[in-house]
């Protein structure tokens, strides 16, 4: 019965792995590493620009929020806004 210090040791990884520092460095592959980053670059830029259009996109509602609340206030005040003119935050009713 085997024992585990009777078992060779196994790199399953690789079919001849590299023994000493040299040799991986001899069969070192550098398009890995540049490919690697540029897929982390490019899910970088992606969760970035996602960022900045759901930004864009909540600043735009909240715009138009404000806007519809203003025109709401300019009839609650005036009645209609044709019967008004605002001049500085100031209501001046035309008659």
């Amino acid at each position: 019965m085997y024992t585990h210090q009777d078992l060779p040791k196994h790199d399953f990884m690789m079919v001849k792995p590299p023994r000493s520092e040299a040799d991986f460095h001899a069969e070192y592959d550098p398009s890995i590493g540049y490919g690697t980053a540029f897929i982390l670059l490019l899910f970088f830029f992606l969760i970035t620009i996602k960022g900045i259009v759901k930004w864009a996109i909540m600043k735009a509602m909240n715009v138009n929020e404000r806007q519809e609340e203003i025109l709401a206030k300019k009839k609650v005040l005036c009645g209609t806004p044709l019967q008004s003119i605002v001049i500085e935050g100031n209501v001046l009713n035309q008659k």
